[in-house]
């Protein structure tokens, strides 16, 4: 009874750090930590709106930036 298993409910969140480089439809974007709480100031997705795996990585405190080359 040793080898039991860890059962998780629903999907795990990902996980957010400063830099990370996410693809959405197409188009890089960066995490850069956010310096207001509750706020997305700065964030490109701020006039959109958000689903649940972006709201996700806000929640962890950052906000995103388009990569320019």
């Amino acid at each position: 009874m040793a080898n039991k298993f860890i059962r998780t409910v629903g999907p795990r969140k990902p996980i957010a750090y400063p830099g990370k480089y996410i693809d959405v439809n197409g188009t890089d974007y960066y995490l850069v930590p956010e310096k207001n709480d509750n706020s997305c100031t700065g964030c490109v997705f701020k006039e959109q709106g958000c689903d649940a795996k972006l709201t996700s990585y806000c929640t962890q405190g950052y906000i995103f930036k388009q990569v320019r080359l």
